[in-house]
């Protein structure tokens, strides 16, 4: 079948921390009408994306004996406040955010901590505490944004413990940033592939907002309509069971060919 229009495939690097392949290619002038990002969606059709930003606290204690622990300040006991600071942000920050595209999602913007690391054995107070995580930013957000949220709320705790006003908690943002993105509900790209999964289904497709961020942050960035579509399983997305539905791979292919096919039309 001849196409009117051009499909390109683009497979690259490093969608797991930001995109640098996408970014890539973006970046030597590869131009599209529009992408499909083929995430795992359940077949949920997602045009709008939050993005997300890695980070990396430091907070600071002071070494004592385990034996004569009243002598020291220990930061894994001061990382306590620190994780309340940021589950109370991660409050604020949804409740603030008002799209109907989130409803349903527990969660819409979350502030994950994935990885703590402090102390150097049972009998020593710890005088550091190194917390990493990734904040969600909003569709309509820039990273800057979060970042500057994030900031603010451990500055803020200077104000409930004097001890963060003489040792700040040092912030790092570093590694992975994911942009966020979005398109319009009414944009010719998602009622074509909204047409194609009905062809498919036989019934209506789920719109919904991305929990997570991926390359079409960056293709949004650079001007080109993006949503993401695929097969897979959400919930077991980086679980040691990730796999995939052979099925819905079938479904997908099929109705991403329908979307091809309508959104380019047919040669003669």
């Amino acid at each position: 079948m001849r196409l009117k229009g051009d499909v390109i495939l683009q497979s690259v690097i490093e969608e797991e921390a930001g995109g640098a392949g996408t970014l890539a290619a973006l970046e030597r002038g590869y131009r599209a009408d529009a992408a499909l990002i083929p995430e795992p969606t359940e077949q949920k059709i997602f045009p709008r994306q939050q993005g997300s930003r890695w980070f990396r606290l430091r907070i600071e204690g002071i070494k004592a004996h385990g034996g004569t622990r009243y002598e020291g300040v220990s930061a894994l006991e001061k990382s306590v406040a620190v994780i309340q600071a940021i589950q109370d942000l991660e409050s604020e920050r949804n409740v603030a955010l008002n799209d109907p595209l989130y409803k349903g999602i527990p969660i819409p913007l979350p502030i994950n901590l994935g990885r703590i690391e402090g102390g150097d054995w049972p009998s020593s107070v710890p005088d550091e505490v190194f917390i990493e995580g990734r904040i969600g930013v909003g569709p309509d957000e820039i990273v800057a944004d979060a970042e500057q949220a994030l900031t603010h709320a451990m500055v803020a705790l200077a104000e409930k413990d004097v001890w963060f006003a003489d040792h700040p908690i040092e912030i790092e943002f570093y590694g992975a940033c994911w942009q966020p993105g979005g398109i319009d509900l009414e944009s010719p790209l998602v009622k074509s592939i909204a047409h194609a999964f009905n062809q498919v289904q036989g019934s209506a497709p789920k719109i919904q907002a991305s929990p997570w961020g991926t390359d079409g942050g960056l293709m949004s960035q650079y001007g080109i309509p993006a949503l993401v579509f695929g097969p897979g399983i959400t919930k077991l997305a980086h679980s040691p069971n990730e796999h995939i539905r052979l099925d819905d791979v079938f479904d997908v292919a099929e109705i991403m060919a329908l979307t091809l096919i309508g959104w380019c039309g047919q040669a003669d």
